[in-house]
């Protein structure tokens, strides 16, 4: 099995990026100096490339219905700009995987962990039968950039010229980054403050550019695995396939 590239990882890699395998994607594991990039990110902020998690949108006639028998919460009641944390379980109640489920205009995204949008995209294609449910795959034409610190909204406020940002966790809205569409989810993935910015891949070297020439004024630094895992850890937030398998009941 090949290991793939994410869409910046000659970007990263001139930036002196060490890289490690995760999820069958090569990402960066630290830029040289993981104890820096921990400061920058708990003390200012950070810049993280995710590109590598899954990414699945349902549209469809039934997707909603489709979705509120597939999962472990109630995603018939988020309205557009809304999401929420879910599971999807075996027949005996252990999970398959977690997600995060956005609800779009007339779809739904849902943010996996690297490597599980294909068994989630399978599960669901097995299960679909005659629900008028469109299920495609994005990991690799749809990029994600994680913005993260106590400046991250300061920062993304500057990039995107918006008055407001989303503030409820999971909410989510559509702006611009130098030109460029995106979409906006305000997450936490290190216990503060976070957005995850969603672009075309082919978009992202032009806003990656666009956040560490503003947050380098401010020592922003982009910031690998090593940092990011530890500030989750210390954040005490579980990951799939680390913290949790299909020997997990959700409520554990």
């Amino acid at each position: 099995m090949s290991i793939g590239r994410l869409p910046l990882h000659g970007v990263h890699e001139s930036l002196g990026a060490e890289f490690i395998e995760r999820g069958g994607s090569l990402v960066p594991e630290s830029y040289g100096d993981p104890g820096g990039e921990y400061e920058s990110a708990r003390n200012r902020a950070g810049i993280s490339d995710l590109s590598d998690r899954g990414k699945l949108r349902l549209s469809g006639k039934d997707h909603l219905k489709f979705l509120q028998g597939m999962l472990t919460n109630d995603v018939m009641k988020l309205g557009e700009g809304e999401g929420m944390y879910a599971a999807i379980l075996t027949v005996k109640g252990r999970m398959l995987s977690d997600m995060r489920v956005y609800r779009e205009k007339e779809s739904v995204l849902l943010d996996l962990e690297p490597g599980l949008n294909v068994k989630v995209g399978e599960i669901l294609k097995r299960y679909r039968l005659s629900y008028k449910a469109n299920i495609d795959d994005l990991t690799e034409s749809i990029g994600l950039l994680h913005v993260h610190g106590p400046l991250a909204r300061r920062l993304l406020a500057e990039a995107t010229g918006a008055e407001k940002l989303p503030l409820d966790e999971f909410g989510h809205m559509r702006a611009a980054i130098d030109g460029r569409d995106v979409t906006i989810v305000k997450i936490s993935r290190t216990g503060g403050e976070g957005y995850d910015i969603y672009a075309l891949s082919d978009a992202l070297s032009d806003i990656w550019k666009v956040l560490m020439e503003k947050g380098g004024a401010r020592g922003i630094l982009p910031v690998g695995r090593a940092a990011l895992d530890t500030l989750r850890i210390e954040a005490g937030i579980p990951i799939y396939g680390a913290d949790m398998d299909e020997e997990t009941i959700p409520i554990e």
